[in-house]
């Protein structure tokens, strides 16, 4: 199985994934470990980010950084919606450019000690192989404020049918 290996890096209040490609054997999250709330709050299929991308945001100037990368020309409000940074983080995937039709969705959660681990999942919607509408998926949620190590553990999806070339 090929999965999404990488590091995490901090930079203020963002942290940024520095995703590679690895021949790992995907893992399952850790016995023992407890169920994270997460909240999921924005997801659209045309964002402006052209890249995939995983950021985990702890301060109101990073979220709006991200906001406003996202956002581009759209007809999205320029504030961003409210996130409590006292109690809570921003959670946030784009999986770049694709062909039609993906979906990103954040969750679920779960903690050790030491580890934050949340749960990414690509998600293929569509069976018509003529549409070829380019679309840029992301999704943001918000998870409770931790100072945990974070990893994101993707997973792809596909309901019945097979992406389109490309994807």
């Amino acid at each position: 199985m090929r999965v999404m290996a990488g590091a995490v890096l901090l930079l203020g209040g963002v942290t940024i994934l520095l995703l590679g490609c690895g021949e790992q054997v995907a893992t399952d999250v850790p016995p023992g470990s407890a169920a994270v709330e997460v909240r999921s709050f924005f997801d659209r299929n045309d964002s402006s980010l052209r890249q995939a991308h995983r950021a985990v945001l702890t301060d109101e100037v990073a979220w709006q950084q991200m906001w406003d990368a996202l956002r581009g020309g759209s007809v999205l409000p320029a504030q961003p919606p409210y996130v409590d940074f006292d109690e809570d983080m921003v959670v946030f995937a784009s999986l770049g450019v694709r062909a039609c039709c993906w979906a990103v969705e954040i969750g679920p959660a779960y903690a050790t000690d030491r580890r934050l681990y949340v749960v990414v999942q690509e998600r293929w919607l569509s069976c018509n192989p003529a549409d070829t509408t380019a679309t840029a998926p992301v999704a943001a949620a918000v998870v409770p404020r931790s100072d945990r190590w974070i990893s994101f553990l993707e997973r792809r999806v596909e309901q019945g049918c097979q992406p389109n070339p490309g994807s």
